[in-house]
């Protein structure tokens, strides 16, 4: 009789115990499935404030650091057919060494006023603004015809995209669960409009609290194919000699070799994905380059890129 009623409550156990790990289950699937919804508050307003760090290892001269803070201020609109997003700058300073600079690039660059123009659903349509990138330039001719070929507001632009698309545009309408890891091949656009193509992988980590609200967790790890970099790098150094000197300096220009050269980083990003705001934003990116100079031969060089962005709304 005892083993009989042992076996029934341990068949009732196991059926109790099957059961809500049944319902456990069909609960976390469901809890793990996020829709990424471009559904901001209309006239939501924050003010963005970005950090860049540069730290730029030139072998035999030297090392250099740059920081650049800017302070930005972000306005969300309604239109009639989607919506805009309107980046005022508001502040700007660079240092170099600790000092401060007057970098023309970097001035002209931070009192641009960006709009982005979204359809109802929030898939990008029109980036204004950069065309206007040299016409208020306060710098003397020779100044401006130096940094012109770093300005070109087609290359500009693009990189925005890009930028925009890495953030927002290419998870608009998805649906992942908690766990999830996408790979992808994305291009980053160089001064001179020729493109980067960049591997990347992205996981979906955690829901965390942000404020009052859940944010989802999102780790990037990127990297470049190292030819492509030569290459491409190269291009732009001869672009940019013959803008500022077209009959100089095309013999002694350092040349990017193959072998040595990467690009690497990672992306750690919380965002909102009932409203595609992000509250966090930290990246960190590592390049390996190998120069080759007339009259000193191979010069390895390293730069690790830092960006944190703090979100005040």
């Amino acid at each position: 009789m005892k083993t009989t009623k042992t076996r029934i409550q341990g068949l009732f156990l196991l059926l109790i115990t099957i059961f809500f790990l049944y319902l456990g289950t069909s609960f976390a699937i469901e809890a793990k499935m996020i829709k990424f919804t471009f559904n901001p508050k209309n006239g939501t307003t924050f003010i963005q404030t970005l950090t860049t760090t540069r730290e730029k290892d030139l072998g035999l001269f030297g090392t250099q650091v740059d920081e650049s803070v800017s302070t930005t201020k972000i306005t969300v609109k309604k239109t009639e057919g989607g919506w805009e997003i309107i980046a005022q700058p508001l502040t700007a300073v660079m240092k170099r060494n600790g000092q401060v600079v007057e970098h023309p690039i970097f001035k002209l660059l931070s009192k641009l006023v960006i709009t982005y123009q979204l359809d109802q659903q929030g898939v990008l349509k029109e980036i204004i603004g950069y065309d206007e990138v040299l016409t208020n330039a306060l710098f003397p001719p020779q100044v401006v015809k130096k940094v012109a070929p770093l300005l070109n507001a087609d290359a500009l632009k693009q990189k925005a995209i890009s930028e925009w698309n890495g953030r927002i545009g290419d998870y608009l309408g998805k649906t992942i669960s908690l766990g999830d890891s996408w790979e992808a091949v994305a291009p980053i656009t160089l001064p001179n409009g020729t493109n980067l193509n960049y591997k990347i992988t992205t996981h979906f980590k955690t829901l965390e609290p942000c404020g009052n609200i859940k944010c989802l967790r999102i780790e990037q790890n990127y990297e470049s194919d190292v030819k492509g970099i030569a290459e491409k790098t190269n291009e732009v150094i001869k672009s940019l000699a013959e803008g500022v000197e077209p009959n100089s300096l095309q013999e002694g220009l350092p040349v990017m070799k193959d072998q040595g050269s990467s690009i690497q980083g990672t992306v750690i990003r919380l965002i909102d994905p009932n409203t595609m705001l992000i509250y966090q934003e930290e990246l960190e990116r590592t390049m390996f380059l190998e120069m080759e100079l007339a009259g000193t031969g191979p010069i390895p060089t390293k730069m690790i890129e830092k960006r944190i962005y703090h979100f005040e709304y």
